[in-house]
């Protein structure tokens, strides 16, 4: 990335955002759509020490089934870089979908 802004190269730039746009899609797919409800999963007793600040203190809003939507707005943060946390936590199972 350094490099694409550095050099202010347009090809780099172009696929530099084209990476992004995959990426964010790719996690947005992960999380699912933003009335999808969430819940504490069952690895977050094994886990909860191993939680980033930022993780541990998402992880703590969520009480009851809460929507995805509901998540990133509280939480402060970007929404990409919340959506990420959030399909990382779901993979390791501190996270869970509920039916």
């Amino acid at each position: 990335m350094e490099l694409a802004v550095y050099d202010r190269s347009p090809a780099a730039l172009r696929a530099l955002a084209s990476g992004t746009r995959t990426l964010d899609a790719i996690f947005e797919a992960r999380v699912g759509p933003p009335n999808r409800k969430l819940a504490v999963g069952p690895a977050l007793h094994e886990l909860r020490h191993k939680l980033s600040p930022r993780a541990a203190e998402l992880v703590a809003t969520v009480d009851e089934p809460t929507p995805v939507d509901e998540l990133v707005t509280n939480s402060g943060m970007p929404r990409r870089d919340c959506v990420r946390l959030i399909a990382g936590l779901l993979r390791r199972g501190v996270l869970s979908v509920q039916r």
